[in-house]
């Protein structure tokens, strides 16, 4: 992408034909530093054992809602 940056930055006033022939250059010289092919994985990858030996904890019966509400009333001190 640098090379195409670096490339297409100085080509202000060409013409068609040195437009096509720069194309050309650019994508030649882009083909030329293609990355290798990655070679084949050596070891196939291998799902690992669960470490939890533990058995699924049975749920008790649904517990009521923790929420509480109280009501004050303030009243005066018969004296």
């Amino acid at each position: 992408m640098q090379l195409a940056r670096l490339t297409i930055a100085h080509q202000n006033g060409l013409d068609a034909a040195a437009l096509n022939t720069c194309r050309r250059e650019v994508t030649a010289e882009l083909l030329a530093n293609l990355l290798p092919t990655r070679r084949d994985r050596g070891c196939h990858r291998v799902k690992k054992p669960i470490k939890n030996t533990f058995e699924v904890k049975k749920r008790g019966p649904e517990r009521s809602s923790g929420n509480v509400r109280y009501t004050v009333r303030v009243t005066k001190h018969p004296s």
